[in-house]
């Protein structure tokens, strides 16, 4: 799924979650949300 994928890139970029919450411009928590499965992306 979208938010496994998206913890393994993290991951492999050996960033924390509120630092690639910066780098893509959204909060800590809608991050964490969209990385547990909770939240989706919008398409915007």
């Amino acid at each position: 799924m979208f938010n496994e994928r998206l913890e393994k890139y993290r991951d492999e970029l050996h960033l924390k979650q509120n630092e690639m919450a910066y780098k893509l411009k959204v909060s800590d928590g809608y991050y964490s949300l969209i990385e547990s499965g909770k939240r989706y992306p919008s398409k915007k």
